[in-house]
């Protein structure tokens, strides 16, 4: 555990942080890999994040668009609207 919060630490003092989006957050392309797609017959879960199965990690802010350069992206499950 004191290993893996050192290596974080240093991640962070070089500008990396995670991708680690929740359920219900919004589908990015530019930082989610989607692996699966999950029906749903609820129209405001289209496109949003069943779950998340692998963290990602961006060099700089993710949450600012054009800010960030994606190291590797989150992979995600993905809600699909079933009509």
């Amino acid at each position: 555990e004191y290993i893996h919060q050192q290596i974080l630490k240093v991640l962070a003092d070089y500008g990396v942080s995670e991708i680690a989006p929740g359920e219900g957050s919004a589908f990015d392309p530019h930082l989610h890999q989607p692996i699966e797609s999950i029906e749903t017959e609820d129209s405001s879960k289209d496109h949003t994040i069943a779950n998340l199965i692998q963290k990602g990690y961006a060099s700089g802010d993710p949450s600012k668009a054009g800010q960030a350069k994606v190291i590797r992206p989150a992979r995600v499950n993905v809600f699909a609207f079933k009509n």
